[in-house]
C-alpha cells in the first residue's frame, strides 16, 4: 500500500522559484519498503505558468508523461545543488 508521508501545497509567494523536496511531497509504501528509487511520480500535466525542472540531471524541463522518483526528491533534500523546480 502507498502512504503519504507528506502532499504540500507549493506557493511561490512573490518569488521566482520554488524547490520541491521531501517537506513537500513524500510517499513510502506499507507493510513493505519499496526503494524511493521505485516509487515513481508521472507528470499529467505539465503547469499552467512556467515549467517543472530536475536540475539533479540534464537540466532540462519535465513534459507531460515525465517520470522521476522519490530518490530524485530525497536526493534534491540532502543536496543544495539539486532540486526540482
Amino acid at each position: 500500500m502507498l502512504e503519504p508521508l507528506a502532499i504540500h501545497q507549493v506557493l511561490l509567494n512573490g518569488t521566482n522559484d520554488v524547490t520541491i523536496n521531501d517537506h513537500q511531497l513524500k510517499f513510502t509504501t506499507k507493510p513493505l519498503q519499496t526503494p524511493t528509487k521505485d516509487i515513481l511520480y508521472r507528470i499529467l500535466k505539465a503547469p499552467k505558468y512556467g515549467f517543472l525542472q530536475l536540475l539533479n540531471s540534464k537540466k532540462r524541463h519535465l513534459q507531460t508523461g515525465d517520470v522521476f522518483a522519490q530518490d530524485d526528491i530525497e536526493v534534491i533534500s540532502n543536496k543544495s545543488n539539486s532540486r526540482i523546480q
